[in-house]
């Protein structure tokens, strides 16, 4: 049956005396994820000597962190021969272990969901629990120096809490039972956090809860209306006006009836005036009272306003640390986590959060760790030339790169520039006299070579012919160049020419690719040549051919849905470079399909086509007849 994990966190702020990390891991193989499942851990420090000062940083905490979690990871995940419960155990029990000293005790509590199964170990004083049926049951309760394990059947509708020793010293079972009862996930925070924060142990104090959910819920009507029907009716408590109103009527009651009464006794003028003035006397009481009760409302909502931000920026910088912890280990995960932080933080921030100092710096530090952590860079390009300024009338279409120099080309009237990339210099390379058309370009070591309607030429003084076409359509052809051939991608039969030492009168054409390679390339937009070929099509899948035989290449991140449509790899690259034209943003690949980096700004809208130095460290791109370009991080 599929299940649904959701999942919120609580922990206290870190200082010198402990903290506590919520870890929440999904592995990127497949394999991993049906051998050892999705992994949740809480862990904490804390110094035995209350006095006692570990950490006089927060890096060094965060370093401590990293390492922790990264052995944890390799104790779990690195071999799969084992049993995945024995496997848990043995890395909660040698990683707690491992770390605990005289000075420093280590919690580690963790969590697996494989199949219809749970897996969970505890060591040093971590507590595991579930609420199942109404019922709060504790499944394991540490001291420092035991570790303990259980594992079982999982109940839709389960909701396990992994927390640390501190976590019931701090908030009572019931209160830990009715949050989870009465409120949701989001509401559960909300209550607890307070409780937490204001904790003298704050910083060894953390929970996580994770609730299993039916994935796809399916009720007929019948039970809909049957449902509707047995829901108890809430009545909404009154508003705070309300309540006043009611208050005063009830005051006014009891003061004197102002109207005038004729008794028999005889009153002196002094006592007369008092009793003429008791009901103002009780007006402005009733005044004051009320105005008192404003203002104790507004106050007492100011601070639970506050104590609700303290809580918000408090999961976001779990976050944010927890993003840091992951570089190394899992990129895309920090990434995710950081964007997701990022996101959060702004939010919050256009929110309730304007005036807060504490949300200022978390939204500055996030902003920094962008580039480092999640590999997110905010890039400012800068004007590198204006083509219009080359000659008259020319506006750049595309451009090709190789060996420190940049070969443009206006299609439409038919002329080529070459730009030293150095220092910008220009020369013009082919005009109209000489091209019938210009379909194409390529360009290697010096060597240009432009795809006319008649086949391609190579730009010399005379501008030769030297290929014709051979059973394939210069319109449904791209061309590329390397280690002196020429390479012809053939839309239309699916094949990639070769034409070894290319030159004028002397070039056969052969298959490149392999016997029996039949690949589909009628939707192919670019090609590219490193010593394998890459292609990119239309729906912006890229492909590898090495030695004429296909390459099991993929992009490995699938959080994304990338939608490239531009691509740049050459011979002296070691990364791929790749522009998404819905996101308009670039980014860079290894040649192993894992993302490093991306690239971001508003202006990164209809690129016409870049190329990438990384020599120089730099992207220079096309747009609208102009070249711009930015480093590289």
């Amino acid at each position: 049956m599929p299940l649904n994990y959701t999942s919120t966190k609580v922990v206290g702020n870190p200082d010198a005396s402990g903290w506590v990390q919520v870890h929440d891991y999904v592995p990127d193989s497949q394999e991993k994820i049906v051998r050892r499942g999705r992994l949740y851990a809480v862990i904490s420090t804390q110094t035995i000597d209350s006095e006692g000062q570990l950490y006089q940083n927060d890096k060094q905490r965060l370093e401590m962190g990293r390492e922790i979690l990264a052995r944890l990871h390799e104790e779990y995940y690195g071999q799969l021969e084992d049993s995945a419960f024995n496997c848990l155990v043995g890395a909660v029990s040698r990683v707690s272990s491992e770390f605990t000293s005289r000075q420093m005790n280590v919690e580690i509590g963790a969590l697996v969901f494989l199949n219809d199964n749970l897996l969970g170990a505890c060591a040093n004083g971590a507590v595991l629990l579930v609420l199942r049926h109404g019922q709060l049951v504790p499944l394991i309760t540490t001291q420092r120096g035991n570790h303990l394990s259980v594992s079982g059947k999982i109940v839709i509708g389960d909701k396990y809490i992994i927390g640390t020793q501190q976590l019931l010293h701090t908030i009572s079972e019931g209160i830990l039972k009715g949050s989870l009862e009465t409120d949701g996930l989001a509401e559960f925070s909300e209550t607890i956090t307070p409780k937490i924060l204001n904790s003298p142990r704050a910083s060894s104090t953390g929970i996580l809860v994770v609730e299993i959910e039916e994935k796809y819920p399916v009720r007929s009507d019948e039970q809909r209306v049957v449902l509707a029907a047995s829901q108890p009716q809430i009545t909404k408590a009154p508003k705070i006006k309300n309540k006043l109103v009611g208050f005063i009527d009830t005051l006014l009651a009891h003061l004197p009836d102002p109207r005038l009464k004729v008794k028999p006794d005889t009153i002196d003028v002094e006592t007369g005036r008092k009793r003429k003035s008791l009901p103002l006397v009780g007006f402005l009481i009733l005044i004051i009272l009320a105005a008192s009760i404003v203002f104790g409302v507004k106050q007492k909502n100011a601070k639970e306003k506050q104590a609700e931000l303290m809580g918000r920026i408090s999961e976001i910088e779990r976050e944010y640390e927890e993003a840091q912890s992951l570089v190394g280990l899992n990129k895309a995960r920090a990434k995710e986590l950081l964007l997701s932080a990022r996101a959060d933080a702004q939010k919050l921030k256009e929110g309730q959060g304007a005036e807060s100092e504490e949300l200022d710096k978390l939204v500055q530090n996030i902003s920094n760790s962008l580039g480092p952590v999640a590999g997110v860079y905010e890039v400012n390009p800068e004007l590198y030339l204006d083509t219009s300024l080359i000659s008259q009338g020319f506006q750049a279409t595309k451009l090709v790169y190789s060996d420190e120099a940049i070969l443009v080309m206006d299609d439409k009237n038919r002329k080529i520039v070459s730009i030293e990339l150095e220092n910008k210099t220009t020369e013009f390379v082919a005009g109209p006299d000489y091209l019938k058309d210009a379909l194409d370009l390529a360009f290697y070591a010096g060597r240009s070579f432009v795809l006319s309607s008649d086949g391609v030429r190579e730009i010399t003084e005379d501008v030769e012919l030297i290929v014709k076409p051979e059973d394939w359509d210069p319109k449904q052809v791209l061309i590329s160049a390397f280690a002196g051939n020429l390479y012809v991608l053939d839309r239309k039969n699916n094949q990639i020419w070769r034409y070894p030492g290319v030159q004028l009168g002397s070039s056969p054409k052969e298959a490149w690719l392999a016997p029996g390679v039949e690949p589909d390339f009628s939707e192919v937009e670019a090609l590219g040549i490193d010593g394998s070929v890459w292609v990119l099509t239309k729906s912006g899948k890229v492909e590898k051919y090495t030695r004429g035989n296909k390459d099991n290449f993929s992009v490995k991140d699938h959080e994304n849905n990338f939608s490239f449509s531009k691509f740049y790899v050459d011979e002296d690259s070691e990364y791929l470079y790749f522009y998404d034209s819905l996101q308009t943003k670039f980014l860079k690949f290894s040649q192993d399909g894992e993302f490093e980096s991306e690239y971001v700004n508003p202006q990164f809208t209809a690129v016409d086509g870049f190329v990438v130095s990384e020599s120089q460290n730099k992207l220079i791109y096309l747009k609208e007849g102009k070249l711009y370009e930015f480093k590289l991080n």
